[in-house]
C-alpha cells in the first residue's frame, strides 16, 4: 500500500477489519496521513509483526506525534521513520520526552521543520538509549548545537 493515498479513513476501516491482525506487513509511508490518521492507529488492536514504523511522507505534524507516543506498541519500535512529516520542535519535544522510545535504534526525522530548539530537546532526552543511527536535517543549526548532539549520540550514526 506504499504511495497509495488511502488517508485517514481509510487507515481506519483497514485497521478496524479483523483482517489487520494477520496483516504481516504494513508500509505507513505516503497514505496521505495526519494526526487523525495515528488517531486511528493509535487506538487500534494493530500488533506489528515487525518492530518498525514507517509513517514518513505523511503529514502528520506536531499533533500527529501527540498521538503517536499514546501507542502501546511504540515500546516495541526499534525502526522509526517519520521523514517529511510536517514536525516541527514541538512534535521532536514531544518525542524526546516519550519514555516508550527507549528500544529505537533508527530514527530518522529528514526533511521536518526542526531547529534549534528540536536539537536541544534531543540533546537533554534521555529516552534514546540505542540510539545507532539518527536521520537530521543540520544544515541550519547552529556548530555548538550540532557538537553537543554528536557528543551526546556518540555511538550513533548521524546525517
Amino acid at each position: 500500500m506504499n504511495g497509495t493515498k488511502i488517508g485517514d479513513d481509510g487507515l481506519r476501516m483497514i485497521l478496524n477489519h479483523p483482517i489487520a491482525q494477520g496483516l504481516r506487513e504494513f508500509e505507513f509511508s505516503e497514505l496521505g496521513l495526519t494526526a487523525a490518521g495515528v488517531k486511528s492507529l493509535v487506538e487500534s488492536k494493530y500488533h506489528p509483526p515487525k518492530p518498525h514504523l514507517h509513517l514518513s511522507f505523511n503529514p502528520i505534524g506536531d499533533e500527529g506525534v501527540k498521538e503517536l507516543v499514546r501507542w502501546r506498541e511504540l515500546g516495541r519500535i526499534t525502526d522509526l521513520s517519520l521523514d517529511f512529516a510536517e514536525i516541527g520542535d514541538a512534535g521532536v519535544a514531544t518525542l524526546a520526552k516519550c519514555r516508550d522510545v527507549r528500544a529505537v535504534k533508527t530514527l530518522r526525522l529528514h526533511g521536518n521543520q526542526i531547529g534549534v530548539k528540536g536539537v536541544e530537546a534531543l540533546i537533554a532526552s534521555k529516552r534514546f538509549t540505542n540510539l545507532t543511527y539518527l536521520s537530521i536535517d543540520l544544515d541550519d543549526i547552529p556548530n555548538g548545537a550540532v557538537k553537543r548532539l554528536r557528543a551526546k549520540y556518540k555511538k550513533a550514526s548521524i546525517g
